[in-house]
Formats: C-alpha cells, sequence, structure tokens
C-alpha cells in the first residue's frame, strides 16, 4: 500500500492503476509512478491483511464485523441468551481491529474532520 496525497488515503496498486487510467500512455507508466508515492509507515499489520486479503473483502468484512456487533448487542437484550460478555467483547475488538483497516482504506483525515464535527453537534444540542 502506498499513500496517494492526490486522493488523501492508502491504495493498492491495481486500484491506482484503475483509478488513474487515462491520465499516463501506459500501465508501465502508472506503475512507475505508483512506486514513488511514500510507503505506508511501519508496515503495518493492517496495511499487511489489506494487501493479502484486497480492499473489497476488507470493506466487506467491516460491514460483516458491524453486523456481528449489532447482533451481539441486540441478543444481550434476550433473557434466554445468558451471558455474552465475553462475545461482546470479542465483535468490539473485531469492530476496533476493522475500524483501524478503514481509515487506511479510507480518507483518515476526512474521518477525523467528520468524527470532530458530529462531537461538536452533539455537545452543542446536548450538553
Amino acid at each position: 500500500m502506498k499513500f496517494d496525497p492526490y486522493v488523501n488515503r492508502y491504495i493498492s496498486l491495481d486500484d491506482y492503476i484503475k483509478e488513474c487510467y487515462g491520465g499516463l500512455p501506459n500501465e508501465s507508466m502508472l506503475e512507475e509512478q505508483y512506486n514513488a508515492l511514500p510507503d505506508h509507515p511501519g508496515d503495518s499489520i493492517y496495511v499487511q491483511i489489506i494487501n493479502r486479503f484486497g480492499r473489497e473483502v476488507q470493506i466487506n468484512k467491516i460491514q460483516e464485523e458491524a453486523l456481528e456487533l449489532a447482533l451481539v448487542l441486540n441478543q444481550m437484550k434476550c433473557p434466554t441468551k445468558g451471558d455474552l460478555t465475553e462475545e461482546l467483547y470479542g465483535e468490539l475488538a473485531d469492530m476496533k481491529i476493522m475500524m483501524a483497516q478503514a481509515e487506511i482504506l479510507f480518507d483518515k483525515i476526512k474521518i477525523d474532520k467528520m468524527v470532530e464535527f458530529k462531537l461538536n453537534r452533539f455537545k452543542e444540542k446536548y450538553l
């Protein structure tokens, strides 16, 4: 994964070529330009996971983990389900891992700005 400052996110070579095609005459020039982009700092385990399985698979995984967290939270209301504390913390951990990947897959700066906006709006409205 490389950081593309033009789109302000980390991007794979395949996605870079798909998104940039037409800007340069051929794929080898795009690959050369991609290789000149800065690497992800530290080549974190999150980047390794994304590189191994691909952007689309990990985006689908974000959806899956969000649904599993929602399901466990809903099941905790059911008196016949018993203690789901371990399952809850497991799903919260999975979601935290997926959100760290989301900050690589999407624009972290835009995510952070939206979080700040929403917290400020909440503060003005309710606190």
